[in-house]
């Protein structure tokens, strides 16, 4: 005889049934109606009932936790309104996450194959930089690889691979991410500035438009990239129509960049060692961008720019923003570690406000006729970038 009892008990025991129904009653209390800027009450609330959370999350009012004990969060996850997180077992969130509005991560399903349908699960991993875009649905069992990037209203049912674009239903790869890992490791033991990969890196993403739009309002035609690393913005110049050459010291870079755009000519040379002779007095313009926080004599990349421009020439350069609020943010967010990249060999080095950038470059022979700060709002921004002519 048919035993419907075993489709009408419950699926978990009366311990997991309780706890549940305790947490339902202070979310509903005492999480879903606070105020949508207090994710450190919301984050207390989550670790007391067991959840790991690192600094920094975001899980917003209306998300759905179904059991905070199974939730493992990384630094300064963001977990959207209406999203929803079925863990009867772990799911595991890396840092600088995204789970966007609606997004479902799903750790549980049934046995089809039984009559039963008993309940069955599996943890999930989000990994590092990830982004579940909005109505994403992720099926029990599954690794996000990370930097992924996971389209909206897609449904996940096989793993998905570090630094890609997926999308569908069933998701698929459509392209890979177009970012270098060069920073993906805070300790990197290395004899030089190692690259991985090629690909633009995220400060790009800021750099790249005012960067271009200054070089093609002055009608540059050849330009040096000093420091061009793995080539990508070198590439970038060259597809906008100029005469683009990069000079580097790093091999990995180099190496990634001649066999990446072998249409560019790429040369090695140490910036304290004067240019070779055929790259002197050739261009209209020198670019140098993220390098001179770099260098323990950061004269010297004053120095090479003005061997390679031609009178009047301009340098553009760019390199993390230094001023009194946002230092005092890192101060107060505890991020200097993270913003240094102390424990990485050929890292971080020299530091720059507006002013003590514009006076080196001043006293280096390069008059500065336009500066801008890009990446957040000014007193934040993420770099500052400087455009001086070569006057003497």
């Amino acid at each position: 005889m048919f035993d419907v009892t075993a489709l009408t008990r419950p699926a978990f025991p009366l311990r997991n049934r309780l706890r549940r129904a305790l947490w339902n009653a202070a979310c509903a209390v005492l999480f879903r109606f606070s105020p949508r800027p207090f994710h450190g009450w919301r984050n207390f609330l989550l670790r007391r009932f067991g959840a790991q959370i690192g600094p920094g999350c975001r899980v917003y009012p209306k998300a759905v936790i179904w059991a905070p004990w199974n939730l493992r969060l990384g630094e300064v996850v963001c977990i959207a309104d209406r999203a929803e997180v079925y863990n009867p077992t772990t799911i595991q969130i890396g840092d600088y996450a995204v789970i966007s509005q609606g997004a479902y991560l799903c750790g549980a399903s049934h046995n089809y194959r039984s009559w039963k349908f008993p309940l069955i699960s599996r943890p999930i991993t989000i990994g590092k930089h990830a982004w579940v875009a909005a109505r994403a649905i992720v099926q029990m069992g599954i690794h996000i690889g990370e930097g992924c990037v996971i389209g909206a209203g897609s449904v996940v049912t096989k793993d998905m691979p570090a630094w890609s674009v997926c999308v569908g239903n069933p998701c698929r790869v459509i392209k890979p991410m177009k970012k270098a890992l060069t920073d993906s490791e805070f300790s990197i033991e290395s004899g030089e500035f190692s690259w991985a990969e090629q690909g633009l890196s995220e400060a790009h993403d800021y750099i790249v438009p005012v960067v271009s739009a200054w070089l093609k309002e002055a009608k540059v035609k050849t330009v040096l990239d000093i420091g061009c690393g793995n080539g990508s913005l070198t590439n970038e110049l060259a597809a906008a129509g100029m005469e683009a050459t990069g000079i580097d010291v790093s091999q990995s870079g180099l190496a990634i960049a001649r066999n990446s755009y072998p249409h560019i000519p790429f040369f090695d040379g140490e910036i304290e060692s004067p240019l070779p002779g055929h790259l002197k007095n050739g261009f209209d313009a020198v670019i140098a961008s993220e390098v001179i926080e770099h260098l323990l004599l950061p004269r010297s990349l004053f120095k090479r720019a003005r061997e390679a421009l031609r009178p009047g020439g301009i340098l553009v350069m760019t390199t993390p923003y230094h001023g009194y609020l946002k230092n005092l943010a890192l101060a107060l967010t505890n991020q200097f570690d993270k913003h240094w990249h102390p424990l990485r060999d050929y890292g971080h080095i020299k530091f720059f406000s507006a002013r003590t950038l514009l006076q080196l470059a001043e006293e280096e022979g390069f008059r500065v006729n336009r500066m801008a700060r890009a990446g957040r709002i000014p007193p934040l921004a993420k770099s500052i970038i400087i455009q001086g002519i070569l006057s003497r």
